[in-house]
């Protein structure tokens, strides 16, 4: 049995957890059957693993790597694009090498945010950078695992709004 503490990401008939210490796991949400893992931050300490990943028809978009200055300094954390029918990675955006809070799907954008405050726009299916802004501060990654209340990017009523420090950064999203 896995103690899987976050709320899983789901998509047809898989559920993706992370439970602590160990890799991110696929399940069968029919039978309830562990089928596989997905690639979540390496951790040599006790800091949260990679955000949960962002689910779409056919791709999911997943955070991994160490990051900078916490557990292997100068590796990096990056967004990949995963086929959800082979497993293998389609594209990886590197960015500044931070990539810190869970990505968000919308539309045919995948969007990405770092710790020094940057945030991108992919193209979903390409992994292509289509934009780049700045929130204005440092982002702190999402502690998924043992946090109070959980922080992370959100979009509604046309606007993208990202955390940063102590200020929200919204952008209008225009089609």
């Amino acid at each position: 049995m896995y103690l899987c503490p976050e709320l899983p990401a789901a998509h047809e008939s898989r559920d993706w957890a992370m439970p602590l210490a160990a890799p991110g796991l696929i399940f069968d949400t029919t039978t309830g059957e562990h089928i596989g893992y997905f690639p979540t931050r390496a951790s040599a300490t006790p800091i949260p693993t990679a955000p949960m990943p962002a689910i779409g028809q056919t791709m999911g978009y997943f955070v991994y790597g160490s990051p900078t200055g916490c557990c292997t300094a100068g590796t990096g954390t990056i967004l990949a694009g995963i086929d959800l029918n082979g497993g293998a990675p389609t594209w990886q955006f590197i960015g500044d090498g931070n990539i810190a809070m869970a990505p968000l799907l919308i539309d045919d954008y995948v969007f990405a945010a770092s710790q020094s405050g940057k945030v991108y726009a992919l193209g979903a299916q390409s992994g292509a950078l289509a934009w780049t802004g700045e929130a204005g501060s440092t982002l702190f990654g999402t502690d998924e695992h043992d946090a109070a209340m959980l922080t992370g990017m959100a979009v509604g009523s046309g606007h993208l709004v990202v955390p940063a420090g102590n200020r929200i950064t919204a952008w209008r999203m225009v089609p």
